[in-house]
């Protein structure tokens, strides 16, 4: 499958690869020994790691009943009294996609929900903001 993957990364111009495998460090430079390097010997360098994008899945749900660990925050309260919470008890499952360029840079976040109709309190929740805090 990644041969297919790799085949496929060639083509488009955004791989090249190279006479032999090479260490690399951190930063992306070639380096000379393993104690140097990241990871294992690559067959491929990025040319334009711009072009990628990565994308990462969360699922989650907006029902905090059951989530005794509100945050990890801890509430001291007296001997025999219980710490009340406002919490949101209703169940809307969730799915949270974060795009990200192959360079790093965040590109976007994409939220799915499971609901046939979302309310106006589930919808204020979700500000979406650009990485650099404009709206």
């Amino acid at each position: 499958m990644y041969n297919m993957v790799y085949g496929h990364l060639l083509t488009a111009g955004i791989t090249e690869k190279l006479e032999q495998p090479k260490w690399v460090d951190s930063k992306g430079s070639f380096v000379s020994s393993p104690s140097e390097a990241v990871g294992l010997q690559t067959d491929y360098i990025m040319k334009h790691p711009d072009y990628m994008i990565f994308v990462d899945e969360v699922g989650n749900n907006t029902n905090m009943k059951k989530d005794g660990a509100v945050g990890g925050e801890k509430v001291f309260k007296w001997v025999g009294e219980q710490a009340n919470r406002a919490v949101s008890t209703t169940d809307t499952h969730f799915t949270v996609l974060g795009f990200t360029a192959g360079n790093g840079e965040p590109i976007m976040c994409a939220v799915i929900f499971a609901a046939s109709e979302i309310t106006l309190q589930i919808q204020q929740v979700f500000i979406c903001c650009s990485p650099k805090g404009d709206r």
